[in-house]
């Protein structure tokens, strides 16, 4: 195995006086080290996701409806995209949760993985939902029907009004992924709804119905890019593949680019949730000796601040012995 040049090559242990300042937050389990962004106030966090999503649902029924009685494409299509967005709500609060769950002799790692498998079946669900407004929409472009533009207007408006004072909850604590990814997709909403909003009033002054289904198709597409991608990762997480945002290649890289490392094999990485990631690795010493538990921790605190891998395992390898391979032999 080729290694990198020794110009590059560094020991792990200078990370130690590097990262001294986050001490507070890591707690060593074995060879572990975890880290977890502070949340200020968890109660006031969960009161959030529940007033938010709970207000969000009862208006995606109240839309479901009116768009259904008025026949508008686009009310369907933006209570479909409120709809996910509440799904992702009621996620991002039980990721919340979950991430704090406790591990069990059946369940080691607690139920952390739990929301990959919503948000599998909520892509999944709504991909057909878009397949759904799509052949609506493809049938008001034949048949044009007549539409309650003032209520398209009034509920739209509602929905804008909704999804600001939703995201007016989470104006805070937006150092939490899952609170600004909340923040972020509610305000998004509100912006969808004003573009309805200006659909039916564009009906109103011109007549144009078939703005309508126009309007229903660019919601479409603004939302199908997002879903397929969501669609993809959580394929990739649930299947325990390395998470898209890192590169195993130069995860690989970076620990060879310790001077104590001769060899790394066996890598493996996945996610345990939405948020934690997990490395497990047989490394190969230059020196026929364990380099000890500040080399490991100052190892995990890397990986940590460079990747975001919060679990790591490794299992050190001093080669004094030929008969001691990987049991995988050539597949690791």
């Amino acid at each position: 195995m080729r290694l990198p040049d020794k110009k590059h090559k560094h020991s792990c242990e200078d990370h130690d006086h590097d990262h001294k300042h986050d001490h507070a937050h890591d707690h060593g389990h074995g060879g572990h080290h975890h880290h977890h962004i502070e949340i200020k106030s968890e109660a006031d966090i969960s009161k959030a996701f529940v007033i938010g999503g709970v207000l969000n649902l009862v208006f995606v029924v109240f839309e479901l409806a009116i768009g259904f009685m008025t026949g508008s494409v686009s009310l369907i299509a933006d209570a479909v995209h409120n709809l996910s967005d509440v799904v992702a709500l009621f996620l991002s609060w039980i990721g919340f949760k979950l991430n704090k769950s406790k591990p069990s002799p059946q369940f080691t790692y607690g139920l952390k993985k739990t929301s990959l498998v919503i948000t599998f079946i909520n892509s999944i669900t709504l991909i057909l939902s878009l397949i759904y407004i799509l052949f609506e929409a493809y049938h008001r472009f034949i048949q044009p029907q007549p539409i309650a533009e003032d209520k398209i207007i009034l509920v739209a408006g509602l929905g804008i009004a909704v999804n600001f004072f939703s995201a007016f909850l989470f104006r805070k604590n937006q150092h939490d992924v899952n609170v600004k990814g909340a923040y972020l997709h509610l305000m998004m909403d509100a912006f969808i709804s004003l573009g309805v909003v200006v659909a039916g009033f564009g009906i109103k002054f011109t007549g144009w119905t078939i703005l309508d289904p126009i309007a229903a198709c660019l919601i479409v597409i603004f939302i199908a890019k997002g879903t397929f991608s969501l669609l993809r990762e959580s394929f990739v997480l649930l299947v325990a593949g390395v998470p898209l945002a890192i590169d195993s290649a130069q995860v690989r890289s970076q620990i060879l680019s310790c001077t104590e490392v001769a060899e790394i094999h066996d890598l493996h990485i996945w996610s345990l949730s939405s948020s934690d990631v997990a490395l497990t690795a047989h490394i190969k010493m230059k020196e026929q000796k364990h380099p000890g538990d500040l080399f490991l921790k100052n190892l995990s605190q890397m990986l940590r601040q460079k990747f975001t891998i919060s679990h790591v395992t490794i299992q050190i390898e001093i080669g004094d012995s030929q008969d001691v391979n990987c049991e995988l032999d050539n597949k690791c």
